[in-house]
């Protein structure tokens, strides 16, 4: 089993590994590791949240590979290189009233 584990700064690109993630309910990390949608947040610090994390991820192989696959698509959506200049040509065009 590989879970990703991280507690300060969260690359997005990590996400596209298409692993599970445990990470710290911190600065940015909650905006690419979504609470039981794309991974698992645990509070900094927190022994007992942490223990209980790895012990669902552990036990659940289904959990780990939705997790894994939906902050795949996640990263992937928002936050690679062809979807954010797709995404601010969307909003150059929509600030010049240019449809699609």
């Amino acid at each position: 089993m590989h879970v990703s584990l991280i507690t300060q700064y969260f690359p997005p690109e990590i996400g596209v590994a298409g692993l599970p993630v445990i990470a710290s309910n911190i600065g940015g990390i909650p905006e690419v590791v979504i609470d039981q949608k794309t991974g698992i947040l645990v509070e900094p610090n927190s022994v007992d949240s942490l223990d209980y994390a790895l012990l669902e991820l552990i036990k659940l192989a289904d959990l780990r590979r939705k997790y894994g696959s939906a902050g795949k698509e996640l990263v992937k959506n928002k936050y690679l290189w062809q979807s954010c200049v797709s995404n601010q040509i969307n909003d150059y065009k929509n600030l010049l009233g240019i449809k699609n």
